[in-house]
């Protein structure tokens, strides 16, 4: 699900950027440390948190919260 890397250059970061961006629904987190060192981490977006206040807020319906996070939908 998550990918991380530690990753060293700027064209890296806009190859792994791109990436996600082309696929839609995504979220990219980028760290620069003190060092100099880069980290990135991709994640699908919307996450289950965010899935999860939207069903409670009732945004969502229960099955589209479930299929959002990759579980199959139950007969009502």
């Amino acid at each position: 699900m998550e990918k991380s890397n530690f990753i060293t250059s700027w064209q890296e970061v806009h190859t792994i950027v791109d990436d996600a961006m082309s696929k839609g629904n995504r979220s990219v987190s980028i760290y620069i440390s003190p060092d100099g060192g880069m980290s990135i981490s991709v994640s699908p977006w919307p996450d289950e948190e965010s899935l999860r206040v939207a069903y409670k807020q009732g945004k969502i319906s229960y099955n589209d919260y479930r299929k959002s996070i990759g579980l199959s939908p139950v007969k009502t």
